[in-house]
């Protein structure tokens, strides 16, 4: 089959012959039909880690193979969504609710990746993390439901809810549907980037947007009242600072992105004290946040307008990485691993 293959940060090549993933008992074999890029398919450091590797997690496909002998609730011809990493949901951290931090969701994995024609649904996640789509949600649209569904889990964590204030710094594809997300939730918004189109597409959805400067910040904060929450969507040390800076009594600071290995943020301790104020870090999501996710997006509820800017075939994916690199106009990048197609379930 065909694949994409990182052989380190920043060098993609296409497998003409990358071997096709042996199905195992309650495996089911998924044809990728769109894979979104996320933005830790970028970082170099990360990526590193990896290679050589077939990248690409949020994924959107059609059932090619199933063992017939198995109840999966599933027909060939299936449209759905793979979710990538499933937790045991019996171990301490499980329990805790710290699922993305259990030893199985850790290890756990699609095999060999969504930049490639097929994938190999283990059966855990057959049985947790594989969602039949409806038939009028668009691939596109679909591609969306893990980076959403990991937004909705960070919400989720800062507590937010209807009425409350929240500041999202960073507007790139993560922070347009973080914002999204809060506004779906009944959460008014202000969003901050550098680059002026971000903020205008932010806008278009409800976003007050502005500028990343202490005094437009400040502009634009609740009237004698401090932030519910502030969602970092860049790992920048800089929009640490500038969260931290807008915090005032009681509110949630939330680390939405990595900051790189080894990376030191700055705080005052005292004011983190005496005012209260909540550091917390969100990492992806799990089956229940992909079902809420999903479900907000079939409804309609949540407008992803403007989110997917970008959509190249699989021989062009090292030029898609690249596109996703920029900023500019560039917003979500999508890989078409293989043309759709009216399969009929059979």
């Amino acid at each position: 089959m065909r694949a994409a293959v990182s052989v380190e940060p920043r060098k993609l090549v296409i497998s003409e012959d990358y071997p096709m993933p042996e199905l195992r008992p309650g495996d089911v074999l998924v044809e990728v039909e769109l894979c979104g890029i996320c933005g830790s398919d970028l970082m170099d450091w990360y990526v590193a880690q990896k290679v050589p590797a077939v990248l690409g997690h949020e994924i959107v496909g059609r059932v090619a193979k199933l063992d017939p002998k198995l109840d999966h609730g599933l027909l060939v011809g299936d449209r759905v969504f793979v979710h990538h990493h499933v937790a045991c949901g019996t171990c301490r951290l499980c329990r805790r609710g710290k699922e993305t931090l259990c030893p199985s969701f850790r290890s756990s994995r699609i095999e060999p990746g969504g930049l490639a024609q097929f994938v190999r649904v283990p059966s855990a996640h057959v049985a947790d993390g594989l969602l039949h789509l409806p038939d009028g949600l668009s691939g596109e649209t679909a591609t969306m439901i893990e980076p959403l569904a990991c937004a909705l889990r960070g919400l989720k964590s800062a507590g937010a809810s209807r009425g409350d204030r929240a500041l999202v710094v960073g507007l790139g594809q993560m922070g347009q549907l973080y914002s999204r997300a809060l506004i779906a939730e009944g959460v008014s918004v202000v969003g901050t980037d550098l680059l002026p189109a971000r903020r205008t597409l932010a806008a278009a959805v409800g976003v007050v947007a502005c500028a990343p400067l202490p005094e437009e910040i400040s502009a634009n904060a609740p009237a004698g009242d401090p932030w519910d929450l502030i969602v970092l969507c860049t790992g920048h040390a800089d929009a640490f600072a500038l969260g931290f800076a807008a915090a005032g009594k009681g509110s949630v600071v939330q680390l939405f992105a990595p900051p790189p290995p080894g990376g030191q943020l700055c705080f005052d301790a005292n004011r983190l004290f005496f005012d209260e104020i909540t550091l917390q870090a969100s990492y992806s999501a799990v089956s229940r946040d992909t079902l809420a996710a999903l479900s907000l997006l079939a409804s309609g509820h949540l407008d992803t307008t403007g989110i997917v800017s970008h959509r190249f075939p699989l021989e062009r994916a090292a030029e898609a990485m690249e596109t996703a690199r920029r900023q500019d106009s560039v917003m979500k990048v999508v890989v078409e691993a293989s043309s759709p197609s009216p399969s009929p379930r059979t």
